[in-house]
């Protein structure tokens, strides 16, 4: 009595549905994971250097983005300019940073950008962007990510050599960690209706 149909009718809603919960919960997920870093590593200065790249990443496609001004594919509801993806961007960053930090000691350190280009992914997938700027997008944010880490080696020990230099890296990620929550949680919330 239709039980192939109902059953074909659910794996199609759940393989359409959960593409799109997942790239709907990629945004909180990232942001907490980038906050539990946080509490785990005790706010040291590694973290809050990453942390600061990775909004200063988000600045930087966001200038390139309106810049660029390439409107994203019709299937996407937003009108704003699609061109680098900042989702891309964000998540090539915050993935291949760590990834090149640990990628001599860490044997599973491969799977973060992985992990990261496939969630990038589904913003292509999900009509939200199309396949050159989610490339785009992922090529700004791993490139920020190198320029970051070689940035790093000069520019963490000159700050963490002195008091003042340490509480000046601590205050700059706690107004950058603000500017990114101020500017974009609220939006999210307003874009997803509440939804989370």
């Amino acid at each position: 009595m239709g039980g192939s149909s109902d059953t074909n009718d659910l794996s199609s809603n759940l393989s359409a549905s959960l593409p799109y919960r997942v790239n709907k919960l990629t945004k909180w997920v990232v942001s907490g994971a980038v906050f539990a870093s946080l509490v785990v590593r005790r706010f040291d200065s590694l973290t809050q250097f990453y942390i600061i790249g990775g909004v200063v990443t988000a600045i930087v496609c966001r200038a390139a983005k309106f810049a660029i001004n390439m409107s994203r594919p019709d299937t996407s509801y937003r009108k704003d300019p699609g061109m680098p993806s900042s989702h891309a961007s964000t998540l090539g960053f915050l993935s291949v940073f760590p990834y090149l930090m640990m990628m001599s000691t860490a044997s599973g350190a491969w799977l973060l950008p992985v992990g990261g280009a496939f969630l990038a992914y589904l913003r292509v997938a999900q009509g939200y962007h199309t396949y050159p700027q989610v490339i785009v997008g992922w090529m700004l944010g791993s490139a920020m990510a190198v320029v970051w880490r070689e940035g790093g080696r000069v520019a963490l020990p000159a700050l963490t050599g002195t008091p003042g230099g340490r509480a000046a890296l601590a205050g700059a990620c706690l107004f950058f960690m603000g500017l990114f929550t101020g500017k974009n949680v609220m939006r999210w919330r307003r874009q997803d209706g509440g939804e989370v």
